[in-house]
């Protein structure tokens, strides 16, 4: 007779068994354009129903206004407009992913889905090297950089990246 209360396995449907006594490293990736943006395991991240957005006056272009977030008011930014980033695929449908805890919480489109990194399963090494392509923007808010494969992930400072946005906003 099996004892389950005593198993350090469980079943996933998605990753199969999973030992229980291992500790779990799971990162959320995001996709703008070119560049693979790697959230740290802090920061809340959700993906977000398109909903109405509504349009503040005055502002830069890249933002699009605000929008209702469990009752606060949010701004929600456009990176690709900012950046000058254009989307990968056109088959690719953007997605309003919130970043962030209650009033530092914002919002932004990224291209597709979130992408699930286990780190100690899918071989996520930290790297000194960036790549060519990723804007300046993004590396100046780096806080590491990670090679899977093929692909490059930076690590962002979000809350510093946003505060980049608007200060830069803010002198022109």
């Amino acid at each position: 007779m099996n004892n389950l209360s005593s198993s350090t396995e469980y079943f996933d449907p998605y990753q199969g068994f999973i030992d229980t006594n291992k500790e779990l490293n799971l990162r959320f990736g995001l996709r703008l354009g070119e560049t693979n943006l790697l959230l740290r395991p802090s920061d809340n991240c959700e993906i977000l129903k398109i909903q109405k957005i509504y349009p503040v006056p005055n502002t830069p272009n890249w933002v699009i206004g605000l929008i209702n977030y469990r009752g606060l008011l949010i701004p929600v930014i456009d990176l690709h407009a900012h950046l000058s980033i254009t989307q990968t695929t056109t088959t690719q449908k953007k997605v309003l992913i919130s970043i962030g805890h209650g009033s530092d919480a914002f919002a932004i489109f990224v291209d597709g889905l979130p992408v699930t990194i286990d780190s100690n399963i899918d071989e996520l090494q930290k790297t000194s090297n960036s790549s060519e392509k990723t804007p300046a923007f993004f590396q100046e808010n780096t806080l590491n950089t990670y090679q899977q494969g093929n692909r490059t992930w930076h690590e962002i400072d979000y809350q510093s990246l946003i505060t980049s946005l608007f200060d830069r906003a803010s002198y022109k």
